[in-house]
């Protein structure tokens, strides 16, 4: 995780260089808008911070999918184990010699 970081603060760094580096007023045009004599050191970091922050709710969007997932997971889990006891159970009475309880589904034939 903390190469991660530190990965994450060179790119940053790098980034803030470039930047720095490229401070020329620059016109821009996207679709119907048009922007002139904008530092270059806006654009590059504008577009670094929205990709940044893409990013961070896309990430939140998995984790929120992820955790819902785990959820239905640890559910089935807790059924499962609650069967396998009744099982267990079922097992501990036939090797006590105990009748075993019919299911709700046999009629008893």
């Amino acid at each position: 995780m903390q190469i991660i970081t530190v990965l994450i603060l060179l790119f940053a760094l790098a980034v803030s260089v470039f930047a720095v580096q490229n401070s020329a007023p620059v016109d821009i045009q996207l679709l119907f808008w048009s922007f002139a004599d904008i530092s270059l050191v806006v654009i590059i970091l504008g577009t670094f911070i929205t990709g940044v922050l893409f990013t961070i709710v896309l990430n939140i969007a998995k984790n929120f999918k992820q955790m819902l997932h785990i959820k239905d997971l640890e559910n089935k889990n807790r059924q499962l184990v609650e069967e396998n006891q009744r099982q267990q159970d079922e097992i501990n009475k036939l090797k006590a010699g105990q009748q075993p309880p019919l299911e709700n589904n046999q009629t008893g034939k």
